[in-house]
């Protein structure tokens, strides 16, 4: 928990950042993260968002949590959305430049070692629907997410084509996520800078997806960044059936050897979105990876990979349930992407300690591996003082400025789970009738105590 600090009214935004950089000095991570994000909220005031964004985002490098779970039986979503499970969260991937599939989604589930429930692909505006391709994931259970990217939003004056391509969709008798013009608040997008066409043009897409195809349902996506523009291009909630979010979590910022940003966590890319969204629809990631080569420095990293692997797949059940699906571009960007976007290898395949670390990751009860079910169970924070069952699964959300911290969860005195890594912590506790003593401590890479929780609760 970040507890507020007290400082005098005359000081300064830049007062209070210089402050959150001595105390980042001085090894009081903790404070400093308080005082980064009050220095956020200072220049936020100020009329300057990019400097508040960027201050947020060092106080959450410095930030500990330490929260308990116990997997239980979730509460289903009422007034459900198009196509939304009512618990649990779609896994979800891109193998359209996977090699080492064949690019096959069929291939792709049996070398993973785990189902997808979704799979997307890109397709241009004026293109046919994928067919064939929904017939492939049909026999696997499996629907798809299309990323429809029209060269000029005009495009969509074109009726015709409209209802040709929904019609098509209605036929494929498989759940259909249309994610229209995503990414549309960043300027690297041919439909970026004009919000009241942006927003026509959706609308009229949305119009005949619900007139049409009830098995379509429509995905407004922007990217994680800037934040500052959202709003403007939000359809209204009559359109939007989902809203996603795409983002990556890479070494370098835009291939730049200046701009290092393998500290950051992946789940923060997704919470403003979140936070803004999540009340009135499901959320999708639309497409995230986490790379395991630069192209700035060449060097095989699957030790990164699999530690944001292991840090996303656990956040998202445990801190941001309306998260209803999450897909993994799996590509060599080096080989397949445009220009300036050659810039990290995203395969998924083709690195065993990264294969494992996804299969385990999202081994975990929340996560579908085929459209229609549903988790049956998943978890969320112990309260003080109440009654669980005998037999429980325990676990832990815990990070910290330390990418893979210690974590130590003790029962009554008597440590039942040590490990250094990033990512969940979770195992079976059987618990004899009685009070007991819960307690999560965890430390940073000096055996320092960067965070802890400690809470009494009962069983029968």
């Amino acid at each position: 928990m970040l507890l507020p600090i007290v400082l005098a009214p005359q000081t300064t935004a830049a007062e209070v950042r210089a402050r959150a950089d001595r105390l980042v000095a001085a090894k009081r991570f903790s404070e400093a993260s308080v005082a980064f994000l009050e220095a956020s909220r200072r220049y936020g005031a100020l009329g300057d968002p990019n400097a508040a964004q960027i201050l947020r985002d060092y106080s959450r490098r410095y930030r500990t949590d330490a929260i308990l779970y116990v997997d239980d039986v979730p509460q289903p979503a009422l007034n459900l959305a198009r196509l939304e499970p009512t618990a649990g969260c779609y896994l979800g991937a891109s193998v359209e430049r996977e090699d080492n599939a064949n690019r096959d989604p069929a291939t792709f589930n049996r070398r993973m070692g785990r189902n997808h429930a979704l799979f997307f692909m890109y397709r241009s505006f004026g293109r046919e629907f994928p067919s064939e391709l929904a017939r492939n994931l049909r026999r696997i259970g499996a629907g798809l997410q299309i990323a429809w990217e029209p060269r000029d939003l005009r495009e969509t004056e074109n009726t015709k084509y409209l209802n040709d391509f929904l019609r098509s969709a209605a036929r494929s008798d498989i759940p259909v996520f249309l994610r229209f013009a995503s990414e549309m608040n960043g300027n690297w997008t041919r439909y970026h800078g004009d919000p009241a066409t942006y927003r026509e043009a959706f609308r009229r897409v949305a119009a005949l997806a619900h007139a049409i195809a009830p098995n379509v349902a429509m995905v407004w996506c922007p990217a994680d960044s800037p934040e500052r523009n959202l709003d403007d291009y939000y359809p209204g909630a009559e359109a939007v059936d989902w809203v996603g979010v795409n983002f990556y979590s890479v070494l370098y910022n835009d291939g730049d050897r200046g701009r290092e940003a393998a500290w950051r966590h992946p789940e923060d890319s997704l919470d403003t979105i979140y936070r803004k969204y999540a009340t009135r629809h499901p959320m999708m990631v639309g497409e995230w990876a986490a790379t395991r080569r630069s192209v700035v420095d060449g060097i095989a990293r699957p030790d990164f990979a699999v530690e944001k692997i292991r840090q996303f797949y656990s956040a998202v059940p445990r801190l941001y349930a309306r998260v209803k699906a999450i897909h993994w571009l799996s590509a060599n960007t080096m080989l397949y992407a445009q220009g300036a976007r050659r810039l990290n290898d995203f395969t998924l395949l083709g690195n065993a300690a990264v294969m494992e670390a996804y299969r385990e990751a999202t081994g975990e009860p929340s996560y579908l591996g085929h459209v229609g079910e549903f988790a049956r169970t998943s978890p969320r924070p112990i309260r003080a003082n109440e009654t669980l069952p005998r037999q429980i699964f325990l676990s832990a959300y815990a990070r910290s400025y330390v990418p893979q911290p210690k974590v130590t969860i003790l029962v009554d005195g008597k440590t039942v789970l040590d490990e250094t890594k990033a990512g969940a912590h979770r195992i079976p506790v059987t618990l004899s009738p009685g009070n007991h003593r819960l307690e999560l401590i965890v430390r940073d890479n000096e055996g320092r105590i960067a965070g802890k929780q400690a809470l009494t609760a009962g069983t029968l």
